[in-house]
């Protein structure tokens, strides 16, 4: 009877401990779950607020980028007359060009948000780079720094390519 009072009680054991390895394995579950929906939430946030601060930046400097893009644009000679380094049209470029360098150095260290900066700006990186790329070159080569708007360049060779069929002239190109 003491034999059978030993293993009953040490049944009874095993069986409590594998309900608690169970009640464990239960929690340590719901624990991971629930760590994992806070990870995504805050990611999620820090998501949407680099989208706000990325869409507040380009807000509050509109205007400087508008009053630089029509000073560039407004003259068809603009581009030659910016090849001589001592013009106001030189300075005005370097200052367009190095607008659009800081976004896109903020887009390409994650600090400013890629999505809301193709939205927004991104036509404007890309025709950039198209009408003033040999620019660049150019001045590359003339200040020694093959680094000169290299953030631009990297930025616009991620973004998706300029929609060619909504541009006026595609059908005739």
């Amino acid at each position: 009877m003491g034999l059978f009072l030993a293993l009953s009680g040490l049944l009874v054991a095993v069986c409590g401990l594998i309900w608690q390895v169970r009640v464990f394995a239960h929690q340590v579950s719901e624990s991971r779950l629930a760590l994992d929906r806070a990870t995504k939430e805050t990611v999620d946030e820090n998501i949407r607020q680099r989208q706000r601060a990325t869409l507040d930046f380009i807000g509050t400097t509109i205007e400087r980028q508008h009053a630089l893009y029509t000073k560039i644009n407004s003259d068809s000679g603009f581009l030659s007359k910016a090849s001589d380094h001592d013009r106001q049209e030189f300075l005005d470029l370097r200052s367009y060009l190095g607008y659009l360098e800081n976004i896109a150095a903020g887009v390409n260290m994650d600090i400013f948000d890629q999505d809301v900066v193709d939205r927004t700006v991104g036509n404007r990186l890309i025709r950039a780079w198209e009408r003033y790329g040999e620019w660049i070159r150019h001045a590359r080569l003339f200040q020694n720094d093959e680094r000169l708007y290299e953030e631009l360049e990297n930025l616009v060779k991620r973004l998706p390519p300029l929609a060619r069929a909504m541009e006026p002239n595609a059908e005739a190109s």
